[in-house]
């Protein structure tokens, strides 16, 4: 391709589209285009029990015909922050602890409004929002639902999360090439680079010991904050930066690479237990309550492809 080649969109009406095909006589394109439909299931974390038999039966929380991902528990557990395409736009929105009263937080109108993260003390919520490729991040204050993008010099930054004190925020980025771990002040600041071998969905301990987060097809990591090296925690869950976990106290709940278990991890003892076996395939996104009772995950409830055909294509460009 020659330096001084134009790029233009392709005439597809759809982000999910793939698998492009042009016809010999380049007037026709057939592509395909895929429907997903998520939406955000609960269950029940058992107690005082172990064994594969202790597992329970999840049950749907947050139903509707457009997709929610990546629910949040308040740090109170009185709220539920998710993302969800509602309103016509990915948004942030709010329910109760029980799923009901779904209301729309953020008005951003992006692409993705993702990964909806509570601070500390329960007044704002970090996210990222999409537009054109470029992703930034932004707070909403709940009370108000006032958001605005902070200050960071980046169009690469995904994935936020606070630090236990609120101070710091984490974030996942590529503004050095390859995705990594990176870390700034909440009110603004220079963003420092944590990891050097990649990571994704980074989350901060309960005690503020150690950094965690997923690496690309090889497990979930931690790193000592105090420094040191960073020590691989899981081999086994479900792949990808983004793969779902949650933190409990001393504990790492997590998504098996079948993508339908759920299990715990015990970090004094290594023990792994199973909490459930869900119906279909889980989505973005896996929460514990703060008195670690209760998961909330997304599961792919349906998924469909099916082909289009783009008439006259030589003639749109």
């Amino acid at each position: 391709m020659s330096s001084h080649a134009r790029l233009e969109p392709l005439p597809i009406s759809s982000d999910n589209a793939g698998a492009l095909a042009i016809s010999r006589d380049g007037k026709r394109l057939v592509y395909t285009r895929e429907s997903r439909n998520a939406n955000i299931w609960a269950v029940d974390v058992p107690t005082g029990q172990t064994g594969t038999h202790a597992t329970a039966a999840p049950r749907p929380f947050i139903v509707s015909s457009r997709s929610a991902a990546n629910p949040s528990f308040s740090p109170d557990g009185q709220k539920v922050a998710f993302q969800t395409g509602r309103s016509g736009w990915s948004e942030v929105w709010l329910a109760d602890r029980d799923g009901s009263h779904a209301r729309q937080l953020t008005d951003v109108k992006g692409t993705e409004a993702g990964f909806p993260n509570w601070s500390p003390d329960g007044t704002r919520i970090l996210f990222h929002s999409t537009k054109q490729s470029a992703a930034r991040l932004f707070v909403v204050d709940v009370a108000t639902a006032r958001a605005h993008p902070l200050p960071y010099d980046a169009i690469s930054d995904f994935m936020p999360s606070w630090s236990r004190d609120g101070r710091c925020i984490y974030f996942a980025s590529r503004r050095t090439g390859n995705w990594q771990i990176w870390k700034a002040p909440a009110e603004g600041g220079r963003a420092t680079q944590v990891t050097k071998n990649g990571g994704g969905r980074p989350l901060e301990s309960a005690g503020g010991k150690f950094l965690f987060y997923m690496k690309l097809n090889n497990g979930l990591w931690r790193m000592p904050l105090s420094g040191g090296e960073e020590q691989q925690v899981l081999v086994e869950p479900m792949g990808g930066l983004v793969a779902p976990y949650a933190l409990g106290r001393n504990k790492v709940y997590f998504v098996r690479k079948d993508r339908q278990s759920i299990a715990v991890l015990n970090l004094a003892n290594g023990k792994i237990t199973a909490i459930a076996h869900t119906p279909r395939p889980v989505g973005l996104g896996l929460s514990v309550s703060p008195d670690e009772r209760l998961l909330l995950y997304s599961q792919l409830d349906h998924v469909s492809s099916e082909l289009m055909l783009v008439e006259n294509f030589s003639e749109r460009n």
